[in-house]
């Protein structure tokens, strides 16, 4: 009987391209930074029931 083909040799994952790069701070720090403007960190829940809101 055949057997199965071994599995392929372990590969670590590419860095992600949201990974922090030394260098100067990119679009997200520089809005962060920006006077009244505030980050939230929210999850899919709560961003559907904010985005249900009249505004």
């Amino acid at each position: 009987m055949l057997q199965p083909p071994p599995p392929p040799p372990h590969r670590p994952a590419p860095p992600s391209p949201l990974a922090r790069r030394p260098g100067p701070p990119g679009t997200a720090e520089h809005l962060a930074a920006l006077p009244g403007i505030r980050v939230f960190d929210l999850d899919l829940p709560a961003v559907l029931a904010i985005a249900q809101q009249a505004t």
